[in-house]
């Protein structure tokens, strides 16, 4: 009886999580970048966007700012997605890119992607292991 009461305590607090708008705090950047308050509010947003069941889904609740524009969130053995902001078309710019030292390689990236399909796009792009990603 004990054990269904936590059960279910953990799932209620789980739901409410990501289903609130709670944004992870942000991790130190490995390139060195140091986000100003409006870089930090654009990836807050980019965050928010994606959703918290995405974000953990791809990276673990990890993120970090490469840019002034641009979000990472690290999959595994150097592979990550980048999310950039497109001010000019109000749009992103989903990435699947591998890093290794100072060299990031696109391995393939879709434009133009809004805010709704954002979540489904990001996802796509973490499957590295899935063959081609791109339109």
């Amino acid at each position: 009886m004990k054990n269904e009461e936590i059960d279910i305590t953990f799932i209620n607090e789980f739901n409410a999580l990501l289903n609130s708008r709670h944004v992870p705090a942000i991790s130190q950047s490995p390139n060195g970048f140091i986000p100003d308050a409006r870089a930090r509010q654009l990836g807050s947003t980019i965050i928010e966007q994606l959703g918290f069941a995405t974000l953990a889904s791809i990276s673990g609740g990890r993120w970090f700012m490469i840019d002034a524009k641009t979000v990472r969130l690290p999959i595994r053995y150097g592979w990550a997605v980048d999310v950039e902001y497109s001010r000019a078309d109000d749009a992103y710019i989903v990435k699947r890119v591998f890093v290794r030292k100072d060299r990031t390689s696109v391995k393939g990236s879709v434009r133009d992607v809004y805010f709704v399909e954002l979540p489904e796009i990001a996802y796509e792009a973490s499957l590295y292991l899935m063959g081609d990603f791109g339109r």
